[in-house]
């Protein structure tokens, strides 16, 4: 039996961001039909480093994979990248592994997909501005997903590093044809946000309910524990729909929900998983004016139908690199 190793070049060759979208949507709608199994992410912790493990499996399909990935801060002393990952896909039907995927690049794909399904269900129609907070990876896949399913004109990026900043505005702007403008003062400009993304690993709330402009919609994508947190408790007070990717792993691991839930702003009731909305679209967004909410902490069901989807299009274009007789 062959292995198929597929790097990030690859990957590059094989999909698209409007491919991943349209993957993750079909993903999180079988989710929520409970036609999937997605443990919780399993942690294992190596001092201050953590090796995380992230089965899931399609069960009508027969599709099962496992993405591992590790989070080790000392590797920026060593000018080394502080997250690698690797997804394993698994045949279904024979057990067999049949692909091993570069998995960094998958996450950023598979999470701006994300953001950009739950744009496309929730955000106004007529969605222009968005802002940014964090010039990392995710922060360019969000933007990038954003203006596969709304007509993006103007966006704004805040970042505690503003050298970082500067040359996101630079990258982007030539990547995507649009304004970029990074900004030092972001609450001067939150109130012109059509679609506003936080995509850091901030522990302390820093947007602000009282700072939303009526109609915004959210993509809180950055924190993923519960210690971390983006949204202020006011942001919830305010959102009609907030919608999560697994209401069992954001209730386990979203922190800024924890807290809303503890302060009794929301409760659990209130959460609608995206792929609810996805399989009955009555319980989308009702009018211009409601403040609307994607949390999501990453699942892997993400993970396996991108990864499904790269390894047959890697296969179709012939990209990727065969082990012949590796079992």
């Amino acid at each position: 039996m062959h292995l198929l190793i597929i790097r990030k070049s690859d990957i590059e060759k094989a999909i698209t961001m409007s491919d991943a979208i349209k993957a993750i949507r079909r993903g999180f709608a079988t989710f929520s039909k409970g036609r999937a199994i997605v443990p919780l992410r399993i942690p294992i912790s190596i001092e201050k480093n953590t090796v995380l493990f992230m089965p899931g499996a399609l069960t009508d399909e027969k599709k099962v994979g496992i993405k591992v990935v590790s989070v080790y801060p000392q590797n920026i002393e060593s000018n080394l990248p502080l997250i690698h990952a690797a997804i394993l896909l698994i045949d279904g039907e024979k057990g067999i592994p049949k692909a091993l995927i570069e998995g960094g690049y998958v996450t950023a794909i598979r999470t701006g997909a994300a953001g950009g399904v739950a744009a496309d269900l929730l955000a106004r129609k007529d969605a222009e501005v968005a802002f940014v907070f964090g010039a990392g990876v995710q922060g360019r896949s969000q933007l990038e997903a954003l203006c596969a399913v709304r007509n993006i004109k103007l966006a704004y990026v805040y970042d505690i590093d503003s050298t970082k900043a500067k040359i996101y505005e630079t990258e982007m702007k030539e990547k995507l044809g649009i304004e970029v403008r990074f900004v030092k003062n972001y609450e001067r400009f939150i109130p012109e946000a059509d679609i506003i993304v936080t995509a850091t690993p901030s522990r302390e709330p820093f947007l602000k309910g009282e700072l939303l402009k009526e109609g915004v919609h959210i993509n809180a994508i950055g924190s993923h524990t519960t210690d971390m947190s983006e949204l202020d408790t006011s942001v919830f007070k305010r959102a009609s729909i907030i919608a999560v990717d697994s209401k069992e792993a954001v209730l386990k691991e979203a922190g800024e929900v924890i807290n809303a839930i503890k302060a009794s702003v929301i409760r659990e009731k209130d959460l609608i998983e995206i792929g609810e909305i996805i399989n009955d679209p009555s319980k989308s967004r009702k009018h211009e004016r409601e403040i609307t909410i994607f949390k999501t902490v990453g699942i892997a069901i993400e993970d396996v139908v991108v990864g499904e989807l790269i390894y047959e299009k890697a296969k179709e274009k012939s990209v990727g690199i065969e082990i012949k007789d590796f079992f």
